[in-house]
């Protein structure tokens, strides 16, 4: 069995993300899923490192990733 944990499942998720190829849209998909693990970390389920992170990986994946 997988057990993997929440963040894990998380960060899975982030990372396939951010290296799916560029479409239109894919930008605005980026911002979605930050604003909603902001709201994840807020209700206590992330640690601020754990946010951190997973928007790091997230911002790697935009077309003005700086």
């Amino acid at each position: 069995m997988n057990a993997m944990t929440y963040f894990e499942r998380l960060l899975v998720s982030a990372e396939r993300i951010a290296h799916h190829p560029w479409h239109p849209s894919k930008d605005e998909t980026i911002a979605q899923c930050i604003e909603e693990i902001e709201m994840i970390a807020l209700d206590g389920h992330l640690s601020d490192a754990q946010y951190e992170q997973l928007r790091a990986v997230l911002r790697s994946g935009c077309s003005n990733a700086a």
